[in-house]
């Protein structure tokens, strides 16, 4: 049985007629879990996780795979997306049957648990309250660093006194710059798995920016949220088109989302108009991408072209893929909202392709 977005009604359901419920995996979505049942007065729970036996949590130990007992009365559910046919071999081999397991189809059916057990958290208003940097830099200017290879270390040093927006791999150029980024963002889900599974080496690189803003599908949720970085915010990101399919959208209300369109710069874009910098200037944001996926859907490659974040770490885990046509309706989009609400944006980026907005010399801004 498979968990759809909408379908948390049939979970519950299935669970109130279930003699024992079994939940595999106790990571941070195994964790979270737990709780929702536990919200929802189930107290039939049995945790499972082979590296984490004899552990402590909501008042009961959790077990090995090779404990379970089968019965077609009991419900055993899979709580990772990322390790769920490793969970699932692992029932089979304990004789549970497929038609007794759940699973969650995708990222949005486990967003669902999370929303309606948030406010059960000690420390829901500090790490979900966007609210409160809602115009924190009225009129101020500020930088968005895109990670291309344009890029370059003396240039970083520059904005050692300026209000900046950074993302992804930049974290590995900071042992050659005192620069840091005054808001870092964690948007994709695969690339904070790749990126952050040590938690020591996470929480020195988040706690070296003012403020971390996360999507709140990256699954670090509970894991550091509770660990002492002090300093991160969660959001909301939403699918970057409505209902119908047609009009892009731009969220001017961070409280209730965020809209996502192709790259974290456009999560960028949002929160700077939102904390009322009127003044944006673009560095590295180049727009020549070796890896792109065109309108068609197809890998198209120039090897000609190095790959973004290459200067910053040659080692990437794995090629960015880039989607050329939704990046730049994204940029239109950011232009569109900022000559309407006041902003100015300019492209103070090194050469590159981006001509959307107005061209600045970098030098020329200090």
């Amino acid at each position: 049985m498979k968990i759809k977005k909408n379908e948390l009604k049939l979970l519950k359901e299935k669970a109130t007629y279930s003699n024992r419920i079994y939940i595999c995996g106790m990571g941070e979505w195994g964790k979270l879990i737990g709780k929702w049942f536990e919200l929802n007065k189930f107290d039939n729970m049995v945790f499972v996780d082979k590296g984490l036996k004899g552990t402590d949590f909501l008042g009961g130990k959790i077990i090995d795979y090779s404990e379970i007992v089968y019965s077609d009365e009991n419900m055993y559910i899979i709580a990772s997306l990322y390790w769920k046919e490793s969970i699932k071999e692992s029932l089979f081999l304990n004789e549970v049957l497929n038609e007794s397991i759940v699973e969650f189809e995708d990222l949005f059916a486990l967003e669902q648990l999370l929303y309606e057990v948030k406010d059960t958290f000690p420390y829901k208003e500090k790490y979900l309250d966007i609210s409160r940097i809602q115009n924190i830099h009225s009129n101020d200017r500020a930088f968005i660093i895109g990670n291309g290879p344009s890029l370059t270390v003396s240039d970083l040093n520059k904005l050692q006194n300026e209000i900046c927006f950074a993302t992804n791999e930049i974290f590995h150029v900071y042992s050659k710059t005192k620069w840091r980024p005054t808001y870092y963002f964690i948007e994709d889900v695969v690339g904070a798995r790749d990126n952050f599974s040590n938690e020591k080496e996470f929480k020195n690189i988040i706690n070296q920016s003012e403020k971390v803003f996360c999507n709140i599908k990256t699954i670090i949720y509970d894991k550091y949220a509770s660990g002492g970085c002090e300093n991160i915010l969660f959001y909301r990101l939403y699918e970057q088109k409505n209902e119908n399919g047609n009009k892009i959208l731009f969220s001017d209300d961070l409280v209730k989302g965020v809209y996502g369109l192709g790259t974290t710069l456009y999560s960028m874009y949002q929160f700077a108009a939102y904390m009322g910098i009127k003044e944006l200037y673009l560095i590295g944001v180049d727009f020549n991408f070796r890896n792109i996926i065109n309108e068609a859907g197809k890998l198209v490659t120039n090897i000609n072209i190095k790959n973004h974040a290459d200067f910053i770490n040659e080692n990437t885990k794995r090629p960015p893929l880039y989607a050329i046509d939704d990046i730049h309706r994204a940029h239109l989009m950011m232009k569109q909202y900022a000559d309407a609400h006041g902003i100015k944006i300019y492209n103070a980026t090194r050469g590159g392709k981006l001509e959307v907005f107005e061209r600045v010399d970098f030098d020329s801004l200090f």
